[in-house]
């Protein structure tokens, strides 16, 4: 099997996630780590055995080495870091969002396309293996005509801090359902009506809604904010990340209609609390202002969408074919040589179809 050697760019929360996940795939070799902490460096680099550790994406790829890219930076440097890894003619897998403005991204695009650089984005929710599921339904025609597409994605109002100056949060969360409703719809997007509300008095609005009518005839309903209050049950417990992400799909066609309401953990269903105290919403994990710094180059668990994601990526690269579940009842993916998938029985309460 062909050994993948990637470069990974930034270890914060989910850089950290995302060298795990890549530690545990075969074939595939982390030969370099950045960060501009280097106490970060140092760890992950001990951790998974990692001989290189730099303090600036450009020092790391100046050094070369490596058949692909991961850039799981703050989101308003990802352009710039973007277009510095497709410069260097490597595969690249970015975290969302792809660059803080349309114009830039379309650069970003654009070069790729120029320089024959596969790049993709980090839209996890594409490898649930619910939504996986509901797109093959969708797809072999069992909805019918879709009608509508309603999604919410609504977050702890503790985390809003530390993105309300940070990024917009269109490209923070409602990127993830604006990407699902395009893939479910199957149609281009004619016509968008949306509005926003800012309560919090930072650079960005809290609160946004959308409406999406597609060329199909269908309609989307997009909701995103971040007002879900302390004491809610929490359904995201990590060691530095701890809240609610309160997610819900609802797709109605002409013949069928299904929900896949949020996940909680067992606890959660049971009315249990996990509030976090309140200077640990993000404790540990405030390190974007450090990407600023001299030489830094330009300016929950391991689940089956963030492994999915990872080895379609891989597995691009490596040009092997890298499917999604299948399947009534497969509810997760084991990512294994030939990324194959593991079928499971699905928990009741998962998704309901009518």
């Amino acid at each position: 099997m062909e050994t993948v050697r990637i470069g990974i760019a930034g270890l914060g929360r989910f850089g950290k996630l995302h060298a795990a996940t890549l530690a545990g795939l075969p074939g595939v070799e982390i030969v370099a780590l950045c960060d501009p902490d280097a106490s970060q460096v140092d760890a992950a680099a001990s951790r998974y055995r990692v001989a290189r550790g730099h303090g600036s994406l450009d020092e790391m790829l100046d050094e070369g080495g490596m058949d692909a890219v991961f850039l799981v930076t703050p989101e308003q440097y990802h352009g710039e870091q973007a277009a510095a890894v497709i410069a260097h003619g490597l595969p690249l897998f970015v975290e969302k969002p792809l660059a803080a403005t349309a114009d830039e991204g379309a650069r970003i695009v654009a070069a790729a396309n120029a320089a024959g650089v596969p790049v993709q984005l980090g839209f996890v929710v594409r490898f649930d293996a619910q939504h996986s599921l509901l797109r093959a339904e969708i797809a072999a025609g069992r909805f019918g005509q879709i009608v509508s597409i309603r999604l919410k994605r609504n977050c702890s109002r503790a985390w809003f801090p530390d993105y309300g100056d940070r990024v917009h949060t269109i490209y923070e969360t409602s990127i993830h359902d604006i990407d699902l409703a395009l893939w479910l719809a199957g149609s281009r997007c004619t016509r968008v009506y949306a509005v926003d509300r800012n309560y919090s008095g930072l650079t960005y609005p809290d609160a946004c809604y959308a409406m999406l009518e597609f060329e199909s005839g269908a309609v989307a309903m997009i909701e995103t904010s971040w007002f879900v209050p302390q004491g809610a049950p929490a359904n995201v417990l990590t060691g530095s990340w701890h809240g609610t992400i309160d997610a819900e799909l609802e797709v109605i066609g002409t013949e069928r209609s299904a929900r896949a309401p949020a996940r909680l953990r067992a606890g959660d269903l049971a009315g249990r609390s996990h509030a976090p105290p309140r200077d640990q919403s993000l404790a540990g994990d405030r390190r974007v202002h450090r990407w600023r710094a001299p030489g830094a180059g330009p300016a929950l668990h391991r689940t089956c969408a963030a492994a999915g994601r990872v080895g379609h990526c891989v597995g691009r690269r490596c040009g092997r074919r890298t499917p999604h579940c299948r399947g009534d009842r497969a509810v997760r993916c084991t990512i294994s040589p030939g990324f194959p998938c593991l079928n499971v029985p699905q928990p009741s309460g998962l998704m309901h179809t009518t």
